[in-house]
């Protein structure tokens, strides 16, 4: 006899037929989960590296000078460490007119406990700028607000500010005291009597003479 003239046979071939292939689908589909840590956006966190810098603000300096900038960080020793100095507040347009900039790298040396060291130097005499025909220029750096770039993709920044370099004050003498011997001595200047004085005075010396010319 034939299967299918049996409804129950031909029933339970179909469920099979039906249930096997959908439970092979929902097994194959499993994905295991992250086992290491993520950020908001649930992609799992692939660098574990960090860099700090020693002294908090970068400051205020001025245009012409140099300062050093140092820290410490968890990257191996030997590792290059880029930065990038640029003014925070500029209108895009032509490479020739944008202010310089400051860049560079710096290798990572050996610290204690996992703290390995950095440091280079900022020259604000030795900025740079790309022209428009991709020739670079050195130029000074200007006054303004700056950002400092540190590690891959900007992992850390840090503001700093450049100002004009004052001129040296001029010295001007101020005498402490009315007695100051600096001072060049005055002229003495002679202030004729008045006429009431010199009057009874001629007198005096008249009536003098006349009266030892008659005791003569």
């Amino acid at each position: 006899m034939t299967p299918w003239k049996k409804p129950g046979i031909f029933i339970l071939l179909a469920l099979l037929l039906i249930i096997a292939p959908a439970e092979a689908a929902v097994t194959g589909n499993t994905t295991p989960e992250s086992s290491g840590p993520s950020d908001i956006r649930g992609s799992p966190v692939q660098t574990p590296y960090w860099i700090t810098v020693d002294t908090l603000p970068v400051g205020t300096h001025s245009t012409g000078d140099s300062f050093i900038v140092s820290g410490k960080t968890s990257f191996p020793s030997g590792y290059e460490i880029d930065f990038w100095a640029y003014q925070s507040q500029y209108l895009p347009g032509s490479p020739d007119l944008l202010p310089p900039t400051y860049s560079g790298s710096t290798l990572v040396t050996d610290g204690l406990s996992g703290e390995n060291k950095w440091s280079f130097f900022v020259n604000t005499t030795q900025f740079r700028k790309i022209l428009k025909n991709g020739t670079t220029i050195q130029s000074a750096a200007l006054s303004g607000e700056y950002t400092l770039s540190i590690g891959p993709s900007g992992m850390v920044m840090y503001p700093f500010t450049l100002v004009e370099k004052n001129a040296s004050p001029v010295a001007v003498s101020v005498p402490v005291s009315s007695d100051h011997t600096d001072n060049p001595p005055m002229s003495p200047r002679t202030t004729p009597a008045p006429i009431p004085v010199t009057i009874p005075v001629t007198a005096l010396l008249i009536g003098i003479s006349l009266l030892l010319r008659k005791q003569e």
